[in-house]
Order: C-alpha cells, then structure tokens, then sequence
C-alpha cells in the first residue's frame, strides 16, 4: 500500500468510518427518542430533536460518501463499481460485508429522501421506512464495520464497544416495537 504513496486515501477513508458509525448510533438514537412518550409531550425539545435528527442524517451520508471515495484512490484496487455497486468487491471471502456497507449507504439516502417525500407517498411509506428501514439500514453498516472494518477485526476491542454500545438502541427500538402499557 505504501509503495505507490496511496496510503493517504486509505487513512482518510478509515478516519471517516468510525465517525459515521458514531453519527450513525446518533441518528437512530435521535430518532428513537423522537417516538417516545417524553418528546412527544414537550413540542419544543421534539422540533429540535427531529431537526437535530435530519440534520445528522445528512452528515451521516456525506461521512459515508467520502468514506467510499477515499477508497476509489487507494492502493487497495477498488473502483468506483467495487466502492459503490454491491457484490462487485473482489474479495470474495470479504464481498458479503462490503456488500452490507454499500446497501447501508443507499438506504441511507433511500431512509433521507422519504422523509422529504412523506406528504406525497403517504403516512404509511414513511413510517414503514423508518419503522423497519432505517433499523435494517443501521444493522447492515454496523455488520459491515465489524466483519469489514480493518479496526474491528484486528483489535476486538473496537469490536465489543461497537457491541455494547448498541445496547441504549435495542432498549430504544424495544420500547417502540413492544410498548409497555
């Protein structure tokens, strides 16, 4: 990698993942929150939070983009079909995961661009969306960070925060699939 001086592109590329994760957790933490009881009651803190929430989204896919196209210029030989089009990663024994990467990303903007849509595709395509799409959508990156992500299978450290810090979202998504009565 170093020895045609592409080694930056990769660093950059690997500097924007865990960042995305982090906005990633963020978004879904954000949304979560939204459903519950608390936010609903207080108008001002749910504005802000569904504000907060879009906006953080957006970084999320532009975090995500770049991460991607970082990669286009590293010495790895991916391409802009291996980076963005799913299965077309040479690895085969990596391909299912860096699969799972490339579907997160496009559900991330699929997710993104329903929310502006809603009044058009109605009520129900938005909540389906982010009822059961944006969870699938931050599953699959997660996934992808841990079987792909060179920090997390060479120290399983990073592997077991990823794990545990997924736990407030489970409790979360728990809550809103299964409400306590």
């Amino acid at each position: 990698m170093l020895a045609d001086g592409a080694a930056w592109a990769y660093s950059i590329s690997q500097a924007l993942d865990f960042p995305a994760l982090i906005w990633a957790w963020l978004s879904i933490l954000l949304g979560l929150s939204i459903s519950t009881k608390f936010w609903k009651k207080n108008n001002f803190l749910h504005t802000y939070t569904e504000t907060l929430h879009r906006r953080v989204g957006i970084n999320l896919i532009i975090l995500t983009f770049f991460h991607a196209v970082f990669l286009i210029w590293s010495a790895m030989g991916d391409t802009l079909l291996t980076v963005f089009i799913p299965f077309k990663y040479s690895d085969l024994e990596r391909k299912l995961y860096v699969a799972f990467g490339v579907f997160s990303f496009y559900g991330m903007i699929a997710t993104s661009l329903i929310f502006y849509f809603r009044r058009r595709l109605g009520h129900r395509v938005w909540i389906f969306s982010h009822r059961f799409l944006a969870p699938a959508v931050y599953i699959f990156g997660v996934w992808h960070t841990i079987a792909y992500g060179s920090d997390s299978f060479l120290y399983g450290t990073v592997s077991l925060i990823v794990i545990a810090s997924q736990i407030p979202l489970i409790i979360l998504l728990s809550r809103r699939l299964l409400p306590l009565k």
